[in-house]
């Protein structure tokens, strides 16, 4: 009877022990994958942080046109609350807040307030200042034609203090013009910059 090959049977098979030279070619091929690795993964960062930075520098400049629009949009209307409703209730408020502020300091000064005025507002002044209950042994109110509508001056105890509304609103105004001129083409936002580097 003829017999047929056990194939049931593990092959015996000697493996080839690792030399030195094969183990070198493992560890260069590995270091060589690794380093095509990395410069892929170098390479594909470097691509998003340009895209990304193109995309930050569209919506900075959408952002700025935006904003400009909008304040040409608004810009008459500031000039018309700067250029006329400021200073009408900055004149109804002037007399009234002044005798307020100087009734504070008689208050406290332990000689008479010399208030200087602008020659049209010396009867509403002194008027006021009766209506505040201050005395002319509180309150001296005195004519000065080289003040304006909205400005005074106050001495009294060796201190003095000025009031001038008409610096107020020209500051106002002086602000008002510099925010607009900032209106421009706005610089690389850090965000921006930050992208660009990577």
């Amino acid at each position: 009877m003829a017999m047929l090959e056990d194939f049931g049977r593990p092959l015996t098979r000697a493996s080839a022990p690792l030399t030195a030279a094969t183990e070198g070619q493992f560890d260069a091929g590995y270091n060589a994958g690794w380093d095509d690795a990395m410069r892929q993964v170098e390479s594909d960062r470097a691509a998003v942080g340009s895209e990304l930075a193109e995309r930050l520098k569209t919506l900075s400049q959408e952002r700025a046109a935006a904003r400009r629009e909008m304040i040409a949009q608004l810009e008459p209307a500031l000039r018309e609350i700067f250029d006329k409703v400021l200073p009408r209730a900055a004149d109804r408020s002037f007399l009234p807040s002044l005798v307020e502020e100087i009734a504070e300091i008689a208050r406290t000064a332990e000689t008479t307030v010399r208030l200087l005025v602008a020659p049209e507002n010396c009867v509403p002044v002194r008027r006021a200042c009766a209506q505040a209950e201050l005395s002319d042994a509180e309150v001296e109110v005195c004519s000065e034609a080289a003040l304006g509508p909205a400005q005074a001056f106050a001495k009294w105890g060796g201190e003095e203090r000025q009031f001038d509304l008409d610096r107020v609103l020209q500051d106002l105004d002086a602000a008002l013009e510099t925010f607009l001129d900032t209106l421009g083409p706005e610089q690389t936002t850090p965000d921006l910059k930050e992208a660009q580097n990577g």
